[in-house]
C-alpha cells in the first residue's frame, strides 16, 4: 500500500473519531497506519491505548488487535519492556494459538 493511500486512511479514521470517539476499531486502524507509514509511533501506542480503555469487553478481536499494535509500536520505538510481555501474554490468554503473538 503507498504510503499516500495510508495518510487518506488516517484521515478517514481521524474524520470517523471525530464523529464518535469511542469507536476502538478506529483507534486501532489508525494505529496501525502509524505504524506501517512508521512515523508517529508514540501516537500508536495512545490509539491502542485508548482503543482498549474504550472497548467493549466481550469484543476479544478488537482488544486483541489493540494489543498486538501496541506491542509491536512499543517495539518499532525500541521499548521492548515488561509492558510488551504484557501485552503478548494477554493475547495468548484470548487466543492461545495467536501466531504472531507467540512468535514476537
Amino acid at each position: 500500500m503507498s504510503e499516500g493511500k495510508i495518510d487518506k486512511a488516517i484521515e478517514q479514521f481521524d474524520k470517523a473519531l471525530s464523529l464518535s470517539s469511542r469507536r476502538a476499531d478506529a483507534y486501532v486502524g489508525r494505529a496501525k497506519a502509524r505504524l506501517l507509514l512508521n512515523k508517529e509511533i508514540d501516537l500508536a501506542v495512545r490509539d491502542c491505548c485508548v482503543a482498549l480503555a474504550v472497548s467493549n469487553s466481550k469484543d476479544e478481536e478488537t482488544r486483541k488487535s489493540a494489543l498486538l499494535v501496541r506491542a509491536k509500536s512499543r517495539l518499532a520505538l525500541n521499548k521492548p519492556d515488561k509492558d510488551v510481555e504484557s501485552d503478548l501474554r494477554k493475547i495468548l490468554q484470548m487466543d492461545r494459538d495467536n501466531v504472531e503473538a507467540s512468535s514476537m
